[in-house]
């Protein structure tokens, strides 16, 4: 079984900008750090999947359209599900009609092959690390504030159909936007 998710990757310089502020943060709390070529949004956790059957996923991706490319705006450092209980450390993604439009027609193109809907709203970010219960980040939240509130925009030309394992994402299919 493969674990699959559908997601957009970060494009240079902001990518660049996000691992200048993870080399910053990562020494001031003991938490699960994501890899900086990991860094990516993702639009569709699709979870485990027979390898025997990726193609259909890749075939159902395939129709997936937008009329064209679109900006992708990258904020500030931000906690899921809020500072006071944080469970997730994230750069914050603005909302944009493409990218709310790309996640609805790849939601739309999975469930034909019976996964579920996303019942949470969709709520774009960029996962920068996982934070443990317990665990202390009064440092962090002081290096953060110290971080920029806009790590800027890239043009989001296509997305793609990735695999995690072992912490390891590897993009299996590019689905260019148009």
């Amino acid at each position: 079984m493969l674990r699959l998710f559908t997601g957009i990757e970060i494009e240079a310089p902001v990518a660049a900008r996000l691992t200048q502020a993870l080399r910053f943060l990562r020494p001031t709390a003991k938490l699960q750090w994501s890899r900086d070529e990991n860094l990516h949004i993702t639009t569709k956790f699709i979870g485990a999947w027979a390898e025997n059957h990726v193609e259909a996923v890749i075939q159902a991706l395939h129709r997936v359209e937008l009329p064209a490319a679109f900006d992708v705006a990258v904020g500030e450092i931000g906690y899921f599900p809020n500072a006071n209980t944080p469970r997730v450390l994230m750069a914050r993604v603005a909302h944009s009609q493409p990218l709310n439009e790309l996640v609805s027609r790849t939601e739309d193109a999975m469930k034909f092959l019976g996964v579920a809907r996303e019942e949470r709203p969709y709520t774009p970010h960029i996962t920068l690390a996982r934070i443990r219960r317990g665990t202390q980040v009064q440092t962090l939240r002081e290096a953060i504030s110290q971080q920029p509130k806009d790590f800027g925009v890239f043009h989001a030309r296509q997305f793609h159909l990735y695999r995690s394992e072992n912490g390891v994402y590897t993009s299996l299919t590019a689905f260019p936007v148009h």
